[in-house]
């Protein structure tokens, strides 16, 4: 076991078998421990992580208040198979946001909402602000509407085309 805090809490140095830290705050720290890894620069501004569970890996990168990306991978069935990513999002705040999972996936622009997760400001506000939103389904339908919704388009689960203008009029097969 090796520990330097000096002068706390600018300088800290750790090597505790497989756990090493190395911080120079605010400037740069790294820290790896088994099963994460994690650092940062200009701290809280820019910083990443990976975390490694059994079945899960979780990457991370954030530049605050801007930028933010994350990648779920699934851990291989075998040993020779790469990770499945099975779930991602990049958000590049004001201008758009972008996720996909199991379930399909969506785009936005404009997204002025600054944080992510935040569920009832997607469903409640995020649609006065969103100037173009695409959404596809794991079932093959997907759907693209433009200036809330004066225009949109795209096709159901059958693959059958759509086409929608001024909230009230829709034309198309899937009709």
């Amino acid at each position: 076991l090796r520990k330097l805090n000096a002068p706390w809490p600018f300088v800290r140095l750790l090597d505790d078998g497989a756990r090493r830290q190395r911080h120079c705050w605010p400037l740069y720290g790294t820290e790896t421990a088994p099963g994460r890894a994690s650092w940062y620069a200009l701290w809280p501004i820019v910083r990443s992580s990976r975390d490694e569970r059994r079945d899960l890996t979780v990457e991370r990168f954030h530049v605050v208040p801007f930028y933010f990306q994350e990648n779920r991978l699934a851990a291989p069935a075998a040993t020779n198979e790469a990770p499945r990513r099975v779930a991602a999002c990049r958000r590049f705040w004001p201008l758009f946001s972008w996720q996909r999972n199991e379930e399909g996936s969506r785009f936005r622009t404009l997204e002025l909402n600054p944080f992510r997760g935040s569920a009832a400001v997607d469903r409640n506000w995020a649609p006065l602000w969103s100037l173009f939103t695409r959404r596809a389904r794991a079932d093959g339908s997907r759907a693209s509407d433009l200036l809330w919704g004066l225009a949109a388009w795209g096709r159901d689960a059958e693959q059958r085309p759509f086409l929608q203008l001024l909230w009230a009029f829709r034309f198309g097969d899937g009709w």
